[in-house]
């Protein structure tokens, strides 16, 4: 404060000594000169009035620091509320109001969820439909392929049927042709000779005898030779015909004839296979013992007569 009693803050009367003559002061508000004390601008008392304000509103500011202001109304209060979701502080008022929005907005929260529950069902059901649509397709076309497979069964079925009927035909037929030839051969031995008065007629009905019996010895070895299998890796049945003698004491020959062997798959149905010769068999071993007994005994017989004929 001045002499004069006027009353400036401390950075306007050293600017105002700074630019004028530095021994004396003008005052700013009634133009009079003072002198500079000593101690330069410090040296000039301070005014008592303006510090007592100075020290009350310093006072209103502390205690104004226990107080927070309302981000809502910009009040300032005491019974302030920190909302601990947005990190503001509300008075009483509105944060009765603020509630009331997160009330609002939990609202839209649930609904939004039962959209997204919605939108999961209706994938659900979009999967749902798929999987039933790829369940029927794999149930069609399995029962597709079981049916393939049971036609194909049944066509090997009948082929091995066709081939055992075809087996059991022919064994039958050796077996009469050998009985016929065998029972000829007897008669003749038996009584033929006696009867007949011409030792040529003799020898001649013994040739035909003899012939008879070769050539059913001959169709022997086509029966009761043949093999069937059934090969589950490729679902195929195999025949395989061996065209060795069926006397068991009969030895092979090195020029005997090869096996032949015919296989029924899946590529190859009963109409395109070719039949097989001889056919299978599943003769019984009564049928089997009588005929290599048969020809055993027409075989001993013609080897008996070699020297006879020889002499012929």
């Amino acid at each position: 404060m001045l002499p004069c009693q006027h009353t400036f803050c401390f950075l306007c009367l050293q600017n105002s000594v700074m630019s004028a003559d530095a021994s004396r002061l003008r005052c700013a508000k009634c133009r009079s000169e003072v002198p500079l004390p000593k101690e330069g601008i410090s040296g000039f008392p301070s005014s008592i009035h303006l510090q007592n304000i100075l020290d009350l509103l310093e006072s209103d500011y502390a205690s104004m620091d226990e107080l927070l202001q309302c981000c809502g109304c910009q009040t300032v209060s005491g019974s302030s509320v920190f909302c601990e979701h947005c990190k503001l502080t509300y008075c009483s008022l509105c944060m009765a109001r603020h509630v009331e929005e997160l009330a609002k907005q939990l609202g839209h929260i649930a609904d939004q969820l039962d959209a997204t529950v919605d939108k999961i069902t209706q994938r659900y059901k979009k999967f749902e439909s798929s999987q039933s649509e790829v369940e029927a397709k794999l149930r069609e076309e399995a029962e597709k392929r079981v049916r393939q497979i049971r036609d194909l069964e049944a066509q090997l079925l009948h082929r091995l049927e066709t081939a055992k009927a075809a087996e059991e035909t022919g064994l039958q037929e050796v077996v009469l042709k050998v009985r016929t030839a065998a029972a000829g051969a007897r008669l003749f031995a038996s009584k033929g000779f006696d009867h007949a008065q011409d030792p040529n007629e003799k020898i001649r009905v013994f040739m035909k005898l003899h012939r008879d019996a070769g050539d059913a010895l001959s169709e022997v070895t086509t029966v009761g030779n043949t093999q069937v299998c059934f090969e589950p890796d490729a679902f195929a049945v195999t025949v395989e015909c061996r065209a060795d003698a069926v006397l068991e004491d009969e030895a092979e020959s090195p020029g005997s004839p090869s096996a032949s062997q015919e296989t029924i798959s899946p590529a190859s149905s009963p109409a395109s296979a070719p039949n097989p010769s001889p056919p299978a068999t599943d003769t019984s071993n009564q049928s089997k013992a009588e005929l290599q007994r048969l020809a055993a005994d027409a075989q001993s017989r013609l080897y008996r007569s070699k020297s006879f004929l020889a002499r012929t």
